[in-house]
């Protein structure tokens, strides 16, 4: 089993869509985002009343002990496990013993979509409402007695929320297999936090909770993360250019007592959103004067003009550093910065802005939009008086003219807006998932300007 090949494509999906991001390609470089599409709060859960543990201690039958390993794992089999995520794990500097009793702490406070998790557990103790699907087809050669690893999916209201590493004996019933690890946490696909930890660029806080990394990883050219790892095989891996972790603990001992830990908390982050209406009325050209409306782009609760400022975004709104302070190429009085878009810690797709040289982060002005997997949102979205939870075909008969293309999969639109002296450049893309929205100020870059207008006085 090959457990590193099975997160490494999730990281490069963000960088290969980074380098092909040619549907935005009329506004050139400053205004192209795109990516796969990862951050949590653990605070507050503890204020929601639990409404379900799974196991307590009174629920563990002696017999239960039968389906842990007897004997601890040798250190070679630890270093060739590790190895499929670490390349080199003599290279990977131990953590000392005060730092590895914090980190075994942490796996102890594990919150996906809210429930706590503590690890290892195995899984019978699942909080209420989750479930795992094993692979039987990925197990590992024995690993001690008659013990073999498998990989998994952790579900939530069977939706798949985690890829997961689960240890077990070949006789057991599932319910007896142990979640050594989970190997793939991403903001794209849940809500998640280790410990203190809510996102796994905080290096900063990284340090603060568990001291001086063992390890930095690149698993690409554009995707690295940081490692820790402690001298009895537990290890933790937090990407620094996508919101998420990978993490392993290959010390069972604690399974019996962990497993009480475990809590159920409602996923209730997005109740009460009000929908948003479907876009109605007689057939029309794009008003591109939307843009400037306060509600041009709808997030859930949030609503903002399509150029808003990065500062000025809601408190529901994290962005994620991806590729920050790129010069422009184009006009090298500007610089760029493009970030993942989380909402109440869900990632949804990425953002870009621009800003002058001597101006910070958080003046930078949005350009470009793009929201990822959309029909997979537990929120209501919108761009353009366009809800995402509207069919795209029906956008045709209302919103006329698309750019004509060779796929008819994809809904194309280009227009102009003004205000005072300024004009803008606007794309808008329907496709099945993704939505891209841009608008860029033709002061930027003349010479895209002009081709942008070549482009739509052929329309």
């Amino acid at each position: 089993m090959n457990k590193k090949m099975r997160i490494v494509p999730i990281l490069c999906a963000a960088a290969i869509l980074t380098g092909c991001s040619g549907s935005n390609a009329d506004i050139g470089d400053e205004t192209t985002v795109s990516s796969e599409t990862s951050a949590v709060t653990a605070e507050n859960t503890s204020a929601k009343a639990a409404e379900d543990n799974s196991v307590t201690s009174s629920d563990i039958s002696d017999d239960t002990k039968m389906y842990i390993p007897k004997d601890m794992l040798g250190e070679g089999i630890i270093d060739n496990i590790l190895s499929e995520y670490v390349t080199s794990s003599a290279d990977a500097k131990i953590m000392s013993d005060e730092n590895a009793a914090k980190l075994d702490e942490a796996f102890r406070n594990i919150r996906i979509n809210n429930s706590r998790f503590a690890l290892p557990m195995m899984i019978m103790a699942l909080p209420k409402g989750f479930s795992v699907k094993i692979d039987y087809d990925s197990k590992s050669e024995k690993i001690t007695e008659d013990f073999r690893i498998y990989s998994g999916e952790l579900c939530m209201d069977d939706e798949m929320c985690a890829q997961i590493a689960v240890m077990m004996r070949e006789d057991s019933e599932e319910k007896y297999g142990i979640i050594i690890g989970i190997t793939a946490a991403m903001s794209s696909m849940c809500k998640w936090s280790f410990g203190d930890i809510k996102y796994s660029n905080d290096t900063e806080k990284l340090v603060e909770c568990f001291g001086e990394p063992s390890a930095d990883l690149t698993f690409s050219s554009s995707l690295s993360s940081t490692a820790y790892v402690t001298k009895n095989g537990t290890m933790i891996i937090f990407y620094n250019d996508l919101n998420g972790i990978t993490c392993m603990k290959l010390d069972t001992d604690d399974t019996i007592q962990n497993m009480p830990l475990a809590e159920y908390v409602p996923y209730d982050d997005f109740d009460g959103i009000p929908e948003i209406p479907e876009l109605t009325g007689e057939p029309r050209e794009i008003d591109w004067s939307i843009i400037f409306d306060n509600d041009c782009v709808i997030i859930g609760n949030e609503k903002y003009p399509a150029l808003i400022r990065v500062g000025d975004l809601g408190e529901d709104i994290t962005l994620f550093d991806f590729d920050i302070g790129k010069e422009n190429s184009a006009n090298p009085e500007y610089l760029l910065d493009n970030y993942l878009l989380m909402y109440k810690d869900r990632e949804i797709g990425m953002l870009g802005a621009y800003r002058k040289k001597d101006e910070k982060p958080e003046y930078a002005v949005i350009t470009s939009w793009m929201f990822t997997n959309y029909p997979e949102y537990k929120f209501p979205v919108a761009v353009m008086n366009i809800p995402f939870s509207q069919n795209f075909d029906n956008i045709l008969k209302i919103y006329l003219s698309p750019q004509k293309n060779n796929d008819s999969s994809i809904k194309r639109y280009l227009g102009i807006a003004e205000r005072e002296t300024e004009q803008y450049m606007c794309t808008l893309i329907l496709m099945n998932s993704s939505v891209i929205f841009n608008t860029a100020p033709a002061s930027m870059n003349s010479e895209t300007y002009k081709s942008f207008l070549e482009e739509l006085n052929k329309q």
